[in-house]
């Protein structure tokens, strides 16, 4: 009977230890599982950043473009500007010119008419 007994008990430990044994086997897998798909979003994390760094590179890289060729319209313009306002002086001075011209013009017709 205690041999028995004895026999019971060490089937009972035996089957305690294969059920913990059991458990912990799948805990293990259940833990490897978690480590891949934190793995994964990891992954994943790290790409979706690369392409918002490569995406705000490319914005920077296009933004610099478009201030560039702003700077350079904007360059353009005041030298248009700058032009019209020498063509614009130079009409002014040739009418004040010729204004002048015709103001001696009358003036001496005024006198040669009053000799």
């Amino acid at each position: 009977m205690l041999e028995h007994a004895v026999a019971d008990r060490e089937q009972d430990m035996q089957d305690q230890s294969d059920r913990h044994y059991e458990e912990r086997t799948r805990e293990f897998f259940a833990n490897e599982e978690a480590k891949a798909k934190l793995q994964k979003n990891i992954d994943e994390l790290e790409q979706a950043i690369r392409q918002n760094v490569e995406a705000i590179e490319d914005l920077e890289g296009q933004k610099k473009e478009l201030k560039e060729s702003h700077e350079v319209a904007m360059a353009e313009k005041e030298a248009q500007i700058e032009e019209t306002l020498k063509e614009h002086q130079a009409i002014r001075d040739d009418l004040h010119s010729q204004i002048e011209k015709l103001q001696t013009e009358v003036q001496d017709q005024i006198a040669a008419g009053e000799e």
